[in-house]
């Protein structure tokens, strides 16, 4: 009769919950009849209980299983973590965590760390349980999202006592840290002084290959410098010209509309040539005088000339701000008053 109930009992009787007190001494009879009413009740009618009761069920099963029994355990394990996994059911997260650490089920930590994307608290638990082969693997796993995992790995391998000096693990780690820079060559030397066992020789590939790459953008750097130094005398000389030199203007056609020049016509810094009508006419804002800008150039030149203005815009703000600071008696007001204004908004 409970095993096909109508909608009516279901509600009315609440189960599957309801029945879970009568199976207490028959666990496999229990887990039976709740696999299969997850199977045929409405998903709506089954609260959290009736989850957490399947996880302890499988998580007991797990715990009692025998080693050499292989393929039950990978059974189980694999329907254990299947349930984890599923966000569609309401499972509580910390009944299971304390389910999974009381019956030692360690993937199952491990998965709902990962769920809820705990990715220090999965090295650390690794860390507690000496799983040193899995550590690296985690780092590759999670280090992109968080790269501070590797830094935490090279401290624990720096500091564990194995024959070997952790050579391997070591060496895949600063191989990491140094491709993404999250570590001084200094600070490097100095974590894995903790390890007697550590030789220089271990150091000696990750030393070479950043000093390389130091010595790499050093000459990069002093490449720019150069450029840039080689511009900037380009920019004064092309200056003095301008200020002592004639410029001629020798195209005959209008940089715009492609036409021969003819009088009026108007020729720029830039050596472009116009017509009148071709030019951009600008009216002063303080005379009744017009000037022109060169259509083809006014667009950066504008830009430029708006950068400088909010430099000095910028300048003039922050000067303002420390003298009113250094004046005023309420620090907190004149702080609260530039925000306000949003006068240190950054500029893009």
């Amino acid at each position: 009769k409970q095993l096909n109930p109508t909608p009516q009992q279901i509600e009315q009787e609440q189960l599957p919950e309801s029945l879970i007190n009568l199976f207490m001494n028959n666990p496999d009879e229990l887990l039976d009849y709740l696999e299969y009413a997850v199977k045929q009740y409405p998903k709506e009618h089954l609260v959290s209980t009736v989850y957490d009761t399947i996880l302890e069920l499988l998580l007991q099963k797990y715990s009692t299983s025998t080693t050499e029994d292989k393929k039950e355990q990978d059974r189980l394990s694999h329907q254990i973590i299947t349930l984890l996994q599923d966000s569609k059911i309401g499972i509580d997260v910390t009944r299971a965590m304390v389910a999974c650490q009381k019956y030692n089920f360690k993937a199952g930590v491990i998965c709902l760390y990962d769920k809820a994307k705990l990715y220090q608290q999965i090295l650390q638990y690794q860390m507690k349980n000496k799983e040193s082969d899995k550590i690296v693997s985690t780092c590759l796993k999670y280090g992109d999202e968080d790269p501070q995992l590797w830094i935490q790995a090279l401290s624990y391998f720096s500091k564990l006592k194995r024959a070997d000096g952790c050579r391997k693990e070591i060496q895949q780690i600063l191989k990491y840290i140094d491709e993404k820079d999250l570590l001084s060559p200094l600070l490097v030397i100095q974590t894995l002084s903790n390890n007697e066992s550590t030789s220089l020789d271990l150091l000696k590939d990750y030393l070479i290959r950043k000093l390389h790459n130091e010595q790499t953008q050093i000459e990069k750097d002093q490449s720019e410098i150069r450029r840039f130094r080689q511009e900037s005398e380009l920019f004064v000389e092309k200056i003095k010209q301008l200020e002592t030199d004639p410029i001629l203007c020798q195209d005959p056609k209008c940089s715009a509309c492609k036409m021969d020049l003819d009088i009026p016509c108007i020729h720029f810094f830039c050596e472009h040539s116009f017509h009148e009508h071709c030019a951009y006419a600008v009216e002063s804002a303080t005379s009744s005088e017009i000037t022109y800008e060169c259509p083809l150039c006014s667009g950066d030149n504008r830009k430029w000339l708006d950068l400088i203005n909010m430099q000095r815009v910028s300048k003039d703000i922050h000067e303002t701000f420390h003298r009113k600071l250094d004046d005023q008696q309420d620090k907190f007001g004149v702080i609260a008053e530039f925000l306000g204004r949003r006068l240190f908004d950054k500029v893009i």
